[in-house]
């Protein structure tokens, strides 16, 4: 009777366990994948280490213990292939940084020219008279540039698409109450040129040519079997120069001493909305034959019209 009862109760503590068992393997899935399962033959036991939160089911008791409300929520696992996903997670997608523009690219928005248009430059020295007055520093140029930087924007566009043909010569003068010429400038010169120039003085334009046109007109008073090569003068300014009248009597008497107006041509051009300005650049393009000059060599456009064209168009225009 003996080894009778004690079967019995082997047998129904045998029950109680599998079916303990049984709920823990229920119940495995469902709690947080950080808990650690044993099975023994005397208890069943779902704990997570590090935490005081228990669930623990034994022969003789079944006590749950739920987190404060103040304390992290539990955190239910869906087990196997989901768990390797939500343990490690994708890092967020972050954008690509863009590369920014810079005022030296050698491109702008007329950065593009069929290379036909721009050989009409070619066989020609190039100068570009860029203003270096104080009001260059006035930022109302397109892109949010002031005067200085949006002209150095140009003047790296234009050194990049003469690149493209051969036979040109660019020279650059910066001009305020003095000057400053660099000959023979390259795209990869121009950020050392204008780190080495900033925007300072008065407008003196007058003097800024003189120099140029005195020498053009000695090369071609000497003759000979080689013709003095065509001269492109673009002068860039902001504003009125100091002595309009000057700069007028240098131009008229320049024209009466070249042979065809072929020889010289010269394009004023406005940067920023100074009205004196806007005034003068006319009458220098439409006025000064009836002044005494012997030819019209003389353009000019509007910070609005060289806006729409950029600077190279601006220089083909003056020689077409």
């Amino acid at each position: 009777m003996a080894n009778s009862d004690g079967s019995i109760r082997l047998f129904g503590r045998f029950r109680r366990v599998t079916a303990l068992a049984a709920l823990g393997a229920i119940l495995s899935p469902i709690l947080s994948p950080a808990g650690v399962f044993a099975q023994s033959a005397s208890s069943t036991r779902l704990s997570r280490p590090s935490t005081p939160h228990v669930l623990s089911v034994s022969e003789t008791s079944t006590r749950i213990s739920l987190p404060a409300a103040s304390a992290a929520p539990v955190r239910l696992s869906t087990g196997g292939l989901f768990d390797a996903f939500r343990q490690s997670p994708v890092p967020p997608a972050t954008s690509r940084p863009q590369a920014k523009p810079t005022i030296f690219s050698g491109a702008s928005v007329s950065a593009l020219f069929p290379v036909k248009r721009l050989q009409m430059l070619q066989g020609r020295d190039l100068v570009v008279l860029v203003d270096k007055s104080s009001s260059m520093r006035t930022i109302d140029a397109p892109g949010g540039l002031s005067r200085w930087d949006w002209t150095a924007r140009e003047l790296s566009t234009l050194s990049g698409q003469l690149g493209r043909i051969p036979d040109t010569r660019l020279d650059v003068i910066f001009f305020d109450n003095g000057t400053r010429k660099y000959t023979g400038v390259k795209l990869n010169a121009l950020p050392s040129i204008y780190a080495d120039n900033s925007p300072s003085g008065g407008t003196d334009v007058a003097r800024a040519m003189r120099e140029e046109l005195e020498n053009l007109v000695a090369r071609q008073s000497q003759g000979g079997a080689v013709r003095p090569r065509p001269m492109l003068m673009a002068v860039i300014t902001d504003g009125a120069p100091s002595s309009s009248r000057a700069l007028k009597d240098l131009i008229i008497d320049t024209t009466r001493k070249l042979g065809s107006p072929a020889q010289l041509k010269i394009t004023f051009l406005q940067v920023g909305s100074e009205n004196q300005g806007n005034r003068l650049l006319p009458e220098l393009d439409h006025g000064l034959v009836q002044e005494g000059a012997a030819f019209d060599i003389v353009k000019s456009r509007s910070f609005a019209e060289l806006i729409r064209s950029g600077l190279v168009n601006a220089l083909i225009d003056a020689v077409s």
